[in-house]
């Protein structure tokens, strides 16, 4: 297929402004790239997602969503981006639910595209939700996570499946390597139970496997939520002795000592894990707040700079106000 340019810029243009959040804007220019080659089924599908996934539920903005996907499906009868829309709108539908149809569809996207990832995703979302079939929604979770290895929540659905159907070790190892990917979840909201009955199970876990080191991970997280941070800190010593190089559990470590106001223990461990690690910026924040504590603004300083150059969207997603408390910082340092 030759594309057309200008086409091309307003698909290009619509992807940017749904990423900042201008719907109707992203609307409109898929409607131009659409008038300039009707022929793409891709404009059309992506105009249904838009709609679907961004549109208030109506049914007005169901059946555009639906005309659309289904126009690419016309145009392309292996168009598998236009099976995978439809059939998660089948799924979500307030006013007509199709669930035969959105597996239907689903298939049908496989079966264009085996490496489509997101159809395995959102049939192991349905899988997991809505059946309870768990071994299907194992079995999808496990092509996502060998398709797109980098993806965190993969590891984490495929962990809570795992856990449900008693693999505990690899269920626990995959909830860990989320956590590791960048993943921030209490154990309570990794399970959807609280603290204390997920403490119970890691109890029972770690009486049958005293070397599972996931499960002093976790149990440890538990203590640090139930304000037991002696015991956090226990936990947390066991999983580094099982594994010293393991940079999360000297973070989450060095997090608890914190709490316990244990300053020199806290940068010890923060050090560590930067240098386990020196591609994270969790660590370089807590640091710089430690050195902030101490008087050491410099190195305070220096740290949150770090964190400001290489990682910030790290900033914006926890809301971190870092270029003005440097700024404070530098003012302080100036006298």
């Amino acid at each position: 297929m030759i594309l057309n340019e200008a086409a091309e810029a307003y698909f290009e243009s619509a992807k940017l402004k749904v990423k900042a959040n201008k719907i109707k804007d992203a609307i409109q220019d898929l409607t131009k790239a659409i008038e300039l080659d009707p022929n793409n089924p891709l404009y059309y599908a992506e105009r249904g997602r838009v709609r679907s996934d961004y549109l208030a539920p109506s049914q007005k903005n169901n059946q555009a969503a639906y005309a659309d996907f289904n126009h690419a499906i016309t145009l392309d009868p292996c168009c598998a981006v236009a099976y995978l829309g439809r059939g998660s709108l089948k799924r979500s539908d307030l006013f007509e639910k199709d669930i035969d149809g959105a597996l239907a569809d689903w298939g049908k996207a496989i079966h264009c595209d085996p490496n489509l990832v997101e159809v395995y995703e959102a049939r192991a979302s349905f899988y997991t939700l809505e059946k309870r079939a768990f071994p299907r929604a194992l079995a999808d979770y496990m092509e996502a996570v060998r398709l797109k290895p980098g993806n965190r929540l993969n590891y984490l659905n495929r962990g809570r499946v795992r856990y449900r159907l008693g693999d505990v070790e690899n269920g626990l190892k995959d909830i860990v390597m989320a956590l590791q990917m960048g993943v921030e979840l209490s154990p309570s909201m990794i399970w959807n139970k609280s603290d204390k009955i997920i403490l119970a199970e890691l109890d029972s876990i770690i009486q049958a496997n005293s070397n599972l080191r996931e499960a002093y991970i976790l149990r440890g997280m538990c203590y640090g939520f139930l304000k037991e941070p002696h015991r956090a800190v226990d936990d947390f010593s066991r999983a580094i002795e099982l594994n010293p190089d393991d940079w999360l559990t000297y973070l989450y470590r060095a997090h608890t000592h914190s709490r316990l106001e244990n300053i020199e223990q806290t940068l010890t461990d923060l050090n560590r894990s930067i240098e386990l690690n020196p591609q994270q910026a969790r660590a370089y924040i807590s640091r710089g707040m430690v050195f902030n504590r101490m008087g050491e603004i410099a190195k305070a300083v220096q740290d949150f700079e770090f964190v400001v150059e290489h990682y910030p969207k790290d900033i914006d997603a926890h809301d971190l106000k870092l270029p003005k408390v440097i700024a404070k910082l530098k003012k302080a340092l100036e006298g």
